[in-house]
């Protein structure tokens, strides 16, 4: 029973430290009215990608942030490792100025605590009604 407990332990533990997040298109023009928008932070709001005004849509895994009134700052955070410690030359880390007006759409990335919170209960109540039924079934032979 003890082994059972373990696994059981850890799978909630990654699980509660995954989280799930979702992403949604929005307009420019919409994201940067709101006064509350993380576009107008320093750290800037995490991005899958973005449309041009010419409808193409280019990939980006990365953030993005005002970068004074009129334009976007596309930019990844430089993660220290090994690697980029090693040959700091070879690790270029995507960062670039788009006026705001040639950026029709954005897709951002949003945590979503809800969701993590129920997927972290749900697993719970299975996991132990696993345990439970495992319990009985041996109490029982």
């Amino acid at each position: 029973m003890r082994p059972s407990l373990t696994i059981c332990a850890c799978f909630l533990s990654i699980l509660a430290l995954a989280g799930c997040s979702s992403s949604r298109q929005t307009r420019v023009s919409d994201e940067t009215a709101r006064s509350q928008s993380k576009l107008r932070t320093e750290e800037g709001q995490e991005l899958e990608g973005y449309t041009t005004m010419d409808a193409t849509y280019h990939a980006f895994k990365g953030r993005v942030r005002l970068h004074g009134p009129d334009t976007l700052e596309f930019f990844t955070k430089q993660k220290k490792s090994y690697e980029t410690e090693m040959y700091p030359k070879a690790y270029d880390p995507k960062h670039f100025l788009i006026p705001r007006d040639s950026v029709q759409t954005v897709r951002l990335v949003h945590s979503d605590t809800g969701k993590t919170i129920f997927a972290v209960l749900g697993t719970t109540v299975l996991v132990a009604g696993v345990i439970v039924a495992i319990a009985l079934a041996t109490k029982e032979s």
